[in-house]
């Protein structure tokens, strides 16, 4: 798919042929988590997109209620590293596991490389849309 281009249809396989075939922007995009409840009262959004160097909580999977910081964000395979989430592999050495970020939930953001901006102006267009929604009740 072309960066920014969105897929209507609700076909499976027109939905899996977007996921294989996204660019950056949308994949980074699609890697987006939760916040938690303390954020999402600060920010007033439900999810934004994972970043190295954020605090994480995984809620579900082997490593349920573990936290630690995101080492990693791996594009091509939809998966985050985090720090302390270790399996082993065949050769009985320990590795990080891969974990797919909607089984995390954000603790705390990294806010370097401008990402403080990108946290206002989602706030910020998030409150508009929310005084518009009330004008059209009224």
């Amino acid at each position: 798919m072309l960066a920014g281009k969105k897929t209507k249809s609700s076909l499976r396989k027109k939905q899996r042929k977007a996921m294989f075939t996204a660019v950056g922007k949308d994949r980074l995009k699609r890697m987006s988590s939760h916040l938690s409840d303390d954020l999402r009262s600060e920010y007033g959004f439900r999810s934004f997109p994972v970043a190295v160097g954020d605090i994480v909580k995984v809620h579900s999977g082997p490593f349920r209620g573990k936290e630690g910081q995101v080492m990693e964000v791996i594009l091509k395979k939809y998966r985050i590293t985090i720090e302390g989430c270790l399996e082993e592999n065949e050769k009985k050495e320990n590795v990080p596991a891969f974990i797919h970020p909607c089984n995390v939930t954000l603790v705390k953001f990294n806010l370097d490389n401008g990402r403080d901006k990108k946290l206002e102006l989602k706030k910020e267009a998030r409150i508009k849309h929310i005084e518009r929604m009330h004008k059209e009740v009224e």
